[in-house]
């Protein structure tokens, strides 16, 4: 199976979106691991308002029963 995660838009400003194979613990945290939010998601397209966010890279982790991913994406202005 395919572990990779597409993250859309990646720059993003106001929000990204992100496809869940299947049901999932999501993990985002900023580049100094603090958490910013952490949430057991349903399998499927999410998506997520970040436009309280402050400019800079985060990490979004996804930990589901089979595998983990970790990927960088980065919020601009």
């Amino acid at each position: 199976s395919d572990h990779t995660l597409k993250c859309y838009p990646n720059p993003f400003n106001s929000f990204f979106s992100f496809d869940l194979a299947s049901s999932s613990s999501v993990k985002i945290s900023d580049m100094f691991s603090k958490l910013i939010l952490e949430q057991d998601m349903n399998q499927g397209l999410r998506k997520i308002n970040v436009s309280s966010w402050s400019a800079g890279i985060y990490f979004l982790n996804i930990i589901s029963n089979k595998n983990q991913t970790t990927n960088r994406i980065i919020k601009i202005k």
